[in-house]
């Protein structure tokens, strides 16, 4: 909200006052003639206020690109990051699912490696929601900044789609809290807080946020299951083993307002999901027991400054590191109805043999923007973005006893207890590469 100050005072024809002598000249200025009434509402101080423009609305005028989608409504309602984006024109949404599921974001028809995602400018594999942007809580994001075809200079990549930038809460200033509570069919639960407080003496500033979401997706769902007979027919059941678990939260500090720094801003997070899996691609099997899921950590730190009158800069640095894994060691076979039917001879349910992966990966990320002010409405921009990521895989299932590779299982005759070797997983581990010589990993 800008607050303008109007003085207003009596102002004469001009050539009314070039028609006075200089002697009345002054004796106008110094007040009114006189025998003369004076001007109502000389002297009298008028108040105007206005509302500046919103970012949404200066993007929108930009010669980008770009849609601007706010998020103020959202929050109001049960909606998700997915079905935001959804409502905007050009962008496809397909999931898999509820909450948690796998999707697929497209614009403009084009998706994967031809479309970026970004949180406040950050790739957001390295700003802990890699577990999918149509799962971030919307409550956590002001508004979502959609590029079609180019991609800004200031981001540091290029995409042939496009891109989308998630923007948080942009306001570092004075003390606000807030907190969400979602409850949603199939026993979805979403809970978000946040707040922030800055000392203005100092500058100082620091932010804090939090999410926890979970839903069991026990929706139903058409599928074919046998009969007394053996012979397949059609049945509704409900899905048992789908649900989905993911918390996670932020903390972010640092100062602004100052004569070397406009803002230096230091962020750290941590993110953990966790989705089990309910059955096969094409919906003929199902699984009891198979799980995924993925760990996040990493910090971010932030440089504004304006180095010159027309020059700004605008750098930032990251590390992120992901752990992802993926556990199948089931031992019993599952009907549509969530019942165990048999045991199996080997665990794992997918492959009839025992997965426990492990991925893990770190990531660096580095971007120094200059932008240059020629003239109004001119601006000319650079910048350099190195990156580098390290993500050895050890895709082997399991680390057993016979050295690396398959764990194997014995058993004794049947109706015997079984017997088996003791396994040790590879998180469990520590092995160097060079003790990996001879083996590799795919």
């Amino acid at each position: 909200m800008a607050v303008a100050t109007l003085a207003v005072a009596p102002v004469r024809a001009l050539a009314q006052e070039n028609a006075q002598a200089p002697g009345e000249r002054e004796a106008l200025s110094e007040g009114p003639v006189e025998g003369e009434a004076p001007i109502e509402g000389e002297g009298e101080v008028i108040e105007m206020t206005g509302e500046a423009p919103s970012m949404a609305t200066v993007l929108e005028r930009s010669a980008a690109a770009v849609d601007v989608v706010e998020t103020e409504e959202a929050q109001r309602e049960s909606a998700d990051m997915g079905e935001v984006l959804a409502r905007s024109e050009g962008v496809g949404v397909r999931r898999g699912g509820g909450l948690g599921s796998d999707e697929r974001i497209s614009l403009a028809g084009l998706s994967g490696e031809q479309v970026r995602f970004f949180v406040d400018g950050v790739p957001i594999e390295l700003t802990g929601f890699a577990l999918g942007i149509g799962n971030v809580p919307v409550n956590l994001i002001e508004r979502v900044e959609i590029y079609r075809g180019v991609v800004p200079v200031r981001f540091g990549a290029d995409a042939l789609g496009g891109a989308f930038n998630l923007v948080t809460d942009e306001d570092r200033h004075g003390t606000k809290g807030s907190a969400s509570y979602q409850v949603g069919s199939f026993g979805m639960h979403r809970a978000t807080l946040g707040g922030r407080y800055k000392d203005d003496a100092t500058g100082l500033f620091v932010r804090a946020n939090g999410f926890a979401d979970y839903t069991r997706n026990d929706y139903a769902i058409d599928v074919e299951v046998p009969n007394e007979r053996g012979r397949l027919e059609p049945a509704n059941v409900d899905r048992f083993h789908d649900g989905y678990r993911a918390a996670g939260g932020g903390v972010e500090f640092g100062i602004v307002d100052k004569p070397w720094a406009e803002r230096l801003q230091l962020q750290s997070f941590y993110t953990d999901y966790n989705k089990d899996l309910q059955h096969n691609a094409v919906m003929t099997v199902p699984y009891g027991e198979v799980t995924h899921g993925e760990m996040g950590a990493g910090g971010t730190a932030r440089y504004v400054q304006d180095l010159a009158p027309r020059v700004r800069l605008d750098a930032v640095a990251g590390y992120a590191y992901r752990r992802i894994e993926f556990r199948d060691v089931g031992e019993w076979v599952y009907d549509w109805r969530g019942e165990r039917i048999r045991e199996r001879a080997q665990a794992g349910e997918i492959e009839s043999r025992p997965h426990d992966q492990v991925y893990w990966q770190h990531g660096a990320f580095a971007r120094i923007g200059l932008a240059w002010s020629v003239a109004a409405q001119h601006r000319l921009r650079f910048a350099v973005s190195p990156s580098r990521v390290l993500s050895p895989r050890f895709a082997f299932p399991i680390v057993g006893v016979h050295g690396v590779g398959s764990a194997q299982t014995r058993r004794k005759p049947r109706g015997s207890p079984h017997l088996r070797h003791s396994v040790v997983r590879l998180r469990d581990c520590r092995i160097r590469g060079e003790e990996l010589a001879g083996f590799s990993p795919h």
